[in-house]
């Protein structure tokens, strides 16, 4: 009776400890989320400079009208693509 004691005492606080151990990990998981989004400064600086250094070619002549229109066009799906990029990191 004393061993069948024992050993339900024991293996009710290995119990306990297993499940502190495992919100331990929980909180530990929920600590490194919170810090990767702080450490986006660089993603973010990048994706401003990038934004920034974006300019559109001078038109010259008639003949690059057609090349103007495709740069305009890729200036604007990239804009959009970093400000998507911008919204997912929280910059």
């Amino acid at each position: 009776m004393r061993l069948l004691t024992a050993i339900s005492i024991a293996s009710l606080i290995v119990s306990i400890a297993a499940v502190v151990f495992v919100l331990g990990l929980y909180a530990e998981l929920d600590k490194l989320g919170s810090e990767s989004r702080e450490n986006n400064s660089r993603a973010c600086t990048e994706l401003l400079a990038i934004s920034g250094s974006i300019t559109f070619p001078d038109i010259t002549r008639l003949e690059i009208y057609l090349d103007y229109e495709k740069a305009v066009d890729n200036y604007h799906a990239t804009i959009k693509q970093v400000d998507a990029d911008r919204k997912k990191l929280g910059c």
